[in-house]
């Protein structure tokens, strides 16, 4: 569990998003507001989907957002083998609006392939020219897919981010949503000593089969919004996100806004009102010409 301790991202806890139009009230004001009432420290927004821009995610304007409201904001994009280049070179461009230094790198089945460690060994070399700090996310139990290039993302990337979906797995419909939540992250983590699933293609036991090892970011999605805090944090892992912003309910939010990793937003900042001399001393003057006029109408 070693790696499980290594920070990477700023202590707390993230909220994806997606479709931008789809968070809060459609704005990136409200989308801000909303992550904040969740006690949200930062957001990951999508920036690309391979080879071209991803307009949905709005990432622009909710960095604009971000950084009014003082929340980090940080990229993700969904990636393709060959796109490398393209993707590198719009990466570059986010973090040079963003002035961030990371950037997560969604890398899923079609990596999956014969030649999925030159794919990703190609996508990562153009990546790592242009991010000092790259890191992934994807399948979350590695022993069921031994044709995913493991090593070449590990070797590439300073950190890993499991997509741990308590509600997308096998078993959720049991009768003990807390004890199927303990199966599926133990088994991510250790392996098929765990329990769970059984294993079909034999890959690497669990995260702490991966070499080398890296800090692991967990994503959870809101199924179990409790226990998945719990588990993360029993584990001492300093940093979670979760998926997502979009359509996040403020029953949701004030369930993450009641985690250990929750931040409190801080109160508005009140400013001592400074009176205004020169109004006051045109006012005071107007008064002044009117009870002049009123005298005068009275024939004083």
């Amino acid at each position: 569990m070693a790696s499980w301790n290594g920070q990477f991202l700023p202590r707390g806890q993230w909220l994806f998003v997606h479709d931008a139009a789809r968070c809060a009230d459609g704005t990136p004001g409200g989308a801000v507001a909303l992550a904040r009432r969740a006690g949200a420290v930062g957001l990951l927004v999508k920036v690309l989907d391979g080879a071209a821009p991803y307009p949905g995610g709005g990432a622009s304007a909710l960095l604009a957002a971000c950084q009014a409201a003082g929340m980090d904001c940080s990229g993700w994009g969904y990636t393709y083998p060959g796109d490398g280049p393209a993707t590198a070179a719009l990466i570059q461009g986010w973090l040079s609006q963003s002035g961030d230094t990371a950037f997560l790198l969604d890398a899923e089945v079609e990596f999956e392939v014969a030649a999925g460690a030159a794919d990703a060994g190609a996508l990562l070399a153009a990546v790592r020219a242009v991010c000092a700090r790259p890191w992934y996310t994807g399948l979350p139990w590695p022993d069921q897919q031994a044709a995913f290039p493991w090593a070449t993302f590990q070797a590439g990337c300073s950190a890993f981010a499991p997509q741990v979906y308590f509600a997308g797995l096998a078993g959720t419909a049991g009768p003990q949503p807390d004890a199927w939540a303990d199966l599926c992250w133990n088994r991510a983590a250790v392996g098929p000593a765990a329990g769970g699933p059984a294993a079909t293609s034999g890959g690497p036991a669990g995260w702490q089969g991966l070499s080398p090892t890296l800090p692991v970011v967990p994503v959870f999605d809101l199924s179990n919004i409790q226990r998945a805090a719990y588990l993360a944090h029993n584990a001492g892992v300093p940093s979670v996100c979760w998926w997502l912003l979009d359509g996040l309910t403020e029953q949701q939010a004030a369930a993450l806004a009641a985690t250990p990793y929750a931040q409190s937003a801080p109160a508005p900042v009140v400013r001592p009102s400074v009176p205004d001399v020169a109004a006051a001393l045109a006012a005071l003057a107007q008064a002044e010409a009117g009870v002049t006029a009123a005298k005068q109408a009275l024939g004083g």
